[in-house]
């Protein structure tokens, strides 16, 4: 299949997640703008967990548009480094989701969603005079939940897996050193700082993006199924296959698991 017909199936994946997310963002409300002139900003009244599952979402739909621009240009480091926070992201979607299966949230997930809330301010004067706290749950907790959530059957694996898959992106992420050095070119010796495209580099960002937007329509679905938003729910089922069957995903291990036996964890 040629490099036009897997983006535009991408396009056509990602187009679908950003019309659920605007659809779960109306139905939860509009925010309030708090403040006066050029300090107002909006936010939310009630601070509760759906607040956080759809912020987390608008941040990894945008973390995927971004990828998708930067796609054709062949910027995959800068690709990689979006889709770690993209991952990031759909990970703590599924965390808060465990509480809404519960109906509560264990103190940990209380914590996590105080914490997403708290008020830093946007200046290099207001963060001095009040510096934010380091996460207050543990990256591992929240892939445990992930694990319990999407593979039931082996958590132990896939949490394995997703450390791992932590642990390449964190490269690119901090700059590590084999993957500044994966820009260099032998034969014009010289680094790529504008983009490999048209490389067997170039063709591994596309294949991440692929796997990270998959694992987003299990995560977008969990928001639509818990917020009542059936029409997108069953939409995402839809879209969710068609793009399984599309040319973005030929040859590619969709690996990520699906919830067995659980209709609103997965679409």
């Amino acid at each position: 299949m040629s490099d036009r017909e897997r983006f535009v199936a991408i396009r056509r994946a990602v187009d679908y997640l950003e019309y659920a997310v605007a659809e779960i963002a109306k139905s939860i409300g509009n925010p309030q703008w708090v403040g006066e002139g050029d300090s107002a900003r909006p936010r939310y009244a009630v601070p509760e967990a759906q607040i956080v599952q759809l912020c987390k979402a608008v941040r990894a739909v945008s973390a995927f548009n971004g990828c998708l621009n930067m796609l054709p240009d062949g910027f995959y480091a800068e690709i990689l480094m979006l889709l770690r926070s993209a991952n990031d992201f759909t990970a703590e979607i599924f965390y808060l989701h465990e509480g809404f299966q519960s109906e509560a949230p264990t103190v940990d997930q209380q914590r996590f969603i105080d914490h997403f809330f708290e008020e830093h301010g946007t200046t290099i004067d207001e963060i001095i005079a009040n510096p934010p706290r380091a996460s207050v749950v543990e990256r591992k907790k929240i892939h445990a939940s992930q694990a319990r959530l999407l593979a039931p059957n082996n958590p132990h694996e896939m949490q394995k897996r997703t450390a791992a898959i932590d642990a390449i992106y964190s490269g690119y992420t901090h700059g590590a050193y084999p993957t500044a050095m994966e820009l260099y070119e032998g034969g014009t010796d010289r680094f790529h700082m504008r983009g490999m495209p048209d490389t067997p580099r170039a063709r591994e960002a596309e294949r991440q993006l692929v796997l990270a937007v998959h694992r987003a329509f299990n995560a977008v679905g969990v928001i639509a199924w818990s917020t009542n938003i059936q029409s997108v729910f069953d939409l995402g089922k839809v879209e969710r296959r068609g793009f399984e069957q599309s040319a973005a995903c030929e040859g590619i291990d969709l690996t990520a698991p699906v919830a067995e036996g659980d209709p609103d964890a997965s679409l």
